[in-house]
């Protein structure tokens, strides 16, 4: 069975997120992923199967109110588990009231997790040459639930997802930004309007066979200031 769920920052260690040794130096990527993770958004989503014990983890790289959102792999590269993490992350990006999710992935090393792009229903946007800051090429890929369809859950899978009152601030937020663009209540050439595209996908989402959406207005990714409502 593979586990899916957002993680706090009691849970992050090497486990989900992997350090780097670089030359002599180790870049410690858990401490960097509890400092993401302190925040009162799900900021990194983490897999893990609970027979053998191996794991990844992807996080959301920036929030704000936005069309759509980046995310960036943190560790784990066994392809079927970055998938259902991936899937999670529209799901996720769906409950904030978002068309798309985008990531800018290093080309470098690690074939595996474009694989599980292509795997989750991504889509290869093609490359850019010396992108980040050291100069690195990425490979981009980009899902838009409205035209490449809202992932299914894999079969050996079941996931958990948070739905508290920063997702709820951020899915009102986008809806007045679809407002203010004419795009809420714009026709397509079905007659169907983005507003009802997107509270349907909410549905969808919230009614996806082994997939819980919990509901916790308080929670917070540093569980030390998480409240119980």
């Amino acid at each position: 069975m593979i586990s899916v769920s957002v993680l706090q920052k009691h849970s992050v260690d090497d486990k989900y997120v992997w350090g780097k040794r670089n030359g002599d130096s180790y870049v410690d990527w858990p401490k960097f992923a509890k400092a993401k993770i302190d925040s009162g958004l799900p900021s990194i989503i983490g897999a893990l199967d609970t027979e053998t014990g191996e794991s990844a983890a992807v996080g959301f790289h920036y929030r704000r109110t936005s069309h759509s959102t980046d995310i960036e792999w943190w560790g784990g590269d066994r392809v079927d588990l970055v998938a259902c993490i991936l899937r999670a992350m529209v799901w996720s990006a769906i409950l904030e009231g978002r068309k798309r999710v985008e990531c800018f992935h290093v080309t470098e090393g690690r074939p595996q997790i474009d694989e599980a792009f292509l795997d989750a229903g991504f889509k290869f946007e093609g490359t850019h040459k010396d992108y980040t800051a050291k100069l690195e090429d990425v490979n981009v890929y980009g899902h838009v639930w409205l035209q490449d369809g809202i992932p299914e859950p894999s079969s050996n899978s079941h996931t958990n997802l948070v739905y508290n009152d920063r997702v709820k601030f951020y899915h009102e937020k986008n809806l007045e930004l679809y407002k203010k663009d004419i795009d809420l209540h714009r026709e397509d050439k079905k007659g169907i309007t983005f507003a009802t595209h997107i509270a349907s996908a909410v549905g969808t989402v919230c009614n996806l066979p082994r997939v819980s959406i919990i509901r916790a207005p308080g929670w917070h990714g540093n569980e030390k200031k998480s409240v119980s409502v």
